[in-house]
């Protein structure tokens, strides 16, 4: 198909990675994805999990959501806790490591400056 587009009936990812071309036609579960990205680049390391969000939120200076947090703190294809990230986010806000701002009906975490 050298040249030629498919068109999905859903939004699509594509990955292109010298000369190799990856798709992840139509809505797919994250996983799928991740199959596409490990095998357009095999030299690609998966960084584990920190053990709180202290490190994710200095990592992401912009800040994260709640949902975000708990995704990343699960680790790769695992289920997020949202509770659990949640109630480690709070901790952290209480002690004034981090701040949180209202977001819709969730919020932005951020380091405190």
């Amino acid at each position: 198909m050298d040249g030629e587009f498919v068109r999905y009936t859903a939004p699509s990812l594509v990955f292109e990675l010298d000369g190799q071309r990856l798709e992840g036609g139509g809505f797919q579960p994250i996983e799928a994805y991740d199959v596409l990205i490990a095998n357009l680049d095999t030299t690609l390391a998966r960084t584990p999990p920190p053990a709180g969000p202290l490190p994710l939120l200095e990592y992401f200076s912009d800040g994260l959501a709640t949902q975000e947090v708990a995704v990343l703190l699960a680790g790769n294809l695992a289920v997020p806790d949202r509770a659990a990230a949640e109630e480690a986010l709070i901790e952290l806000a209480a002690d004034g490591a981090i701040t949180r701002e209202p977001l819709g009906n969730d919020a932005l975490w951020r380091l405190a400056s």
